[in-house]
């Protein structure tokens, strides 16, 4: 399969446009007129576009994006060797990003409106992640029916690999007695999920290796107003802190 250099193509379209502009053009008004076309209805502005999201899967063997068929959102999945499209009605999903969970499964982030006990305010928007198999045609909502947590995830997602098995990594609340902050990684096949890390502070990020070894988060205690760096060497040890009056 090919590959374009992307600094090469870019000055190979400056190229072409400088060669444009330099070339002085006779358009006759006449032709100027018949060029130009009728403006569209304002609700063309406001339509969602027939195609978007488009991500390359991780070995590049297969392409994801979303099709918008008469209003009906329709997840696709191109296999580029076979020219194979497999697709999925996903027509209640109010996408927000689409990428790859491994080779075969997307990953869909999607948000929904809702009233959640314990969490400030009566109705907020929150996100959603389903590792999907288009082909199979099935789904996997993250953190479904695991007790103490709302079926919602919290930051980013990432992508690891433990034991050779690719995993998606999101972040979430458990209320259980006590509030804690929890990072899970999901097996992207199985669904079952190893804990990668959890405490009472609110951790705003975590980074860690492609195998899921952790290596420093940042966090924010409210109570203090208190934002700190966190670096993990056998134990979590503070690198950097500093108070802010809000985050």
């Amino acid at each position: 399969m090919p590959f374009i250099n992307r600094r090469h193509a870019m000055g190979q379209l400056l190229s072409a446009s400088s060669l444009l502009t330099a070339v002085p053009l006779a358009v006759d008004a006449s032709t100027a007129r018949a060029a130009e076309s009728p403006r569209p209805a304002i609700s063309v502005y406001g339509r969602l576009p027939d195609m978007s999201e488009v991500t390359l899967s991780p070995d590049g063997k297969r392409v994801g994006f979303i099709r918008n068929i008469k209003g009906q959102l329709v997840l696709m999945d191109y296999e580029i060797t076979s020219g194979k499209l497999n697709f999925m009605p996903i027509a209640d999903m109010k996408v927000r990003d689409l990428t790859w969970a491994d080779n075969d499964r997307l990953l869909v982030t999607s948000s929904v409106t809702a009233d959640l006990v314990r969490f400030i305010g009566d109705k907020n928007e929150y996100s959603r992640a389903h590792i999907v198999d288009v082909k199979a045609r099935t789904s996997l909502l993250l953190y479904e029916n695991l007790k103490d947590y709302y079926p919602i995830v919290i930051g980013s997602l990432g992508r690891i690999s433990i034991n050779g098995r690719p995993h998606v990594t999101a972040s979430n609340v458990r209320f259980g007695a006590e509030v804690f902050y929890s990072l899970l990684a999901f097996d992207t096949t199985t669904g079952r999920y190893t804990k990668m890390d959890e405490g009472k502070e609110h951790v705003l990020n975590w980074v860690y290796k492609p195998d899921g070894t952790l290596i420093a988060s940042s966090e924010y205690k409210q109570s203090e107003k208190l934002w700190r760096l966190r670096y993990l060497n056998t134990l979590w040890t503070t690198i950097y802190e500093e108070v802010f009056a809000e985050l």
